[in-house]
């Protein structure tokens, strides 16, 4: 944590802002003198627009020091959480914010899942909208399957409704997915947990009494975030093949290089894809 003198600059840690305001020696300006204690101002999208970080700093004279400090319970500072707000006022009141590295569950469980080649990178959908059967919940979930295309997705859950999402998530995608799924919970904490699996089999591994339940049956506990893969591609047919190929040697390549692309589309073999092209 860095001392920045004329209110110039403030660290975010997280959801709270603690002021601390010094006295500075007149001739040593390295031993700075407290002054007052500390105050605790919780931060959240209620209250954040009505008690801005421009309002702290017009208190401190030009001779004072300031530190503020963002501390968060929910994990990174503007991720599912309303630190945004407040690094915006910050930066709107022209003061300079230093972000330090700290826990970040949906990258710590990106890396954990093993999901992606890191090329095409991952989506992150945060807590899940909406309630219950609501359409709003629905086209949620819908958004995060349809992000796990190319990349894997990243999303948040709580242990009321883990469960529930889990078995939305496979009905939405057709039931019994092979989908592969990690599902980890409080992540860089004492009772750390993942699991990874098949989308269709994750309900079970739950109501089996994964998710830190007590016992089988038993609710889960703690924060969950759930990594979903790309769905594994569906084998296309000969025909698919046979006319994919001749889209390709219509754009001009050549009979070999048409089936191994076509092939490689369509998870085929590229020897049965070439035997189909020379039959066809």
């Amino acid at each position: 944590m860095a001392l920045v003198s004329d209110c110039a600059e403030l660290e975010f840690y997280g959801a709270f802002v603690l002021n601390h305001r010094v006295d500075l020696h007149a001739n040593d300006a390295s031993s700075p003198r407290w002054r007052g204690g500390a105050g605790l101002s919780p931060r959240n999208v209620a209250n954040t627009a009505a008690s801005s970080p421009r309002n702290d700093c017009e208190e401190v004279h030009p001779t004072q020091w300031l530190i503020s400090i963002q501390v968060s319970d929910a994990g990174t500072p503007a991720v599912s959480d309303p630190g945004a707000l407040l690094v915006r006022a910050a930066r709107d009141a022209g003061l300079a914010v230093r972000a330090l590295p700290g826990p970040c569950a949906a990258t710590t469980a990106l890396s954990a899942s093993g999901f992606g080649d890191g090329a095409a990178g991952f989506s992150f959908l945060g807590f899940v909208e909406g309630r219950g059967a609501s359409a709003a919940r629905r086209r949620a979930l819908r958004s995060a399957l349809d992000a796990a295309v190319e990349g894997p997705a990243v999303l948040y859950e709580s242990p009321r409704r883990v469960r529930q999402t889990l078995h939305d998530l496979d009905k939405l995608d057709g039931g019994a997915s092979q989908r592969l799924v990690l599902i980890a919970r409080e992540l860089t904490k004492t009772h750390e947990e993942t699991w990874r699996g098949a989308l269709g089999d994750a309900v079970a591994y739950l109501d089996a009494g994964g998710g830190g339940a007590v016992a089988p049956g038993e609710p889960p506990r703690g924060e969950f975030t759930l990594v979903l893969d790309a769905k594994p591609k569906q084998a296309g047919s000969a025909e698919d093949a046979k006319v994919r190929v001749a889209e390709l040697r219509a754009s001009g390549l050549s009979t070999s290089d048409a089936a191994k692309a076509a092939a490689s589309e369509l998870g085929l073999k590229k020897s049965d894809v070439y035997r189909l092209a020379l039959d066809g």
